[in-house]
């Protein structure tokens, strides 16, 4: 489940679900051959909150102290 929500960050689907039924399903059947139904992986999407934070946790770097803004306007 995690390896899901990390490449539906990385490929920048904008909904879960059309990336579920429409690229995972498809596409990615051979790599997850069980595959629950899409309204099954949404009941279970909560389940795996607290091993995705520290995921993130321990994958982040360490804070420098250094931002950076990039200030280039965009259109509207």
């Amino acid at each position: 489940m995690m390896t899901l929500v990390v490449l539906f960050h990385q490929l920048r689907f904008s909904q879960f679900k059309v990336f579920y039924l429409y690229y995972v399903r498809l596409y990615l059947r051979k790599e997850f051959p069980n595959l629950p139904s899409y309204s099954r992986y949404v009941e279970l999407l909560p389940c795996s909150a607290l091993a995705l934070t520290a995921l993130f946790e321990s994958i982040k770097g360490k804070r420098t102290g250094l931002s950076v803004a990039d200030s280039t306007p965009i259109a509207v």
